[in-house]
Order: C-alpha cells, then structure tokens, then sequence
C-alpha cells in the first residue's frame, strides 16, 4: 500500500487501483490496511486533485460511517 501512496503521481493508474479497493472498504477487515487506505487516497489527492476528489470524497464518507474502529473513524 505505501508504494502506491509514495509513487501514486508516477502510476497512471493509481486513482483506479484505489477506487477498487474502497469500493471493497467492507470487505477489508484489517484496520491497518484501511488506514493505510485512507492515507494513500489522502496523499494521492495532492497529486491528482481532479482525478481523486470523487474517490476520497466517497471512502470519506464511508470511513465516517464505519464504526467498527474509533479510531479509523477518527482519523
């Protein structure tokens, strides 16, 4: 996960390997991974506003909602 967040200005398609894996945000159990997840889209959205914004805008939304770890929720 972190080479997509470090590297994701330089992979075309990053915005597109990230969307799928919040689209499977439920799916995911490890909430390091889902951490993980949040930061990359964060990071990318500095690279890539246009192309992130819709993405990290939903995976917002869906981290707020989940209430299964505080403190992903609070981040």
């Amino acid at each position: 996960m972190s080479a997509r967040a470090q590297f994701g200005g330089h992979v075309q398609e990053a915005p597109y390997i990230l969307e799928e894996m919040v689209d499977e945000w439920d799916d995911i159990e490890d909430a390091g991974v889902k951490n993980d997840l949040l930061t990359a889209c964060v990071k990318l959205a500095f690279k890539k506003p246009a192309e992130v914004q819709p993405i990290l805008g939903k995976l917002l939304k869906i981290a707020v909602d989940d209430a299964s770890n505080v403190d992903l929720h609070d981040r």
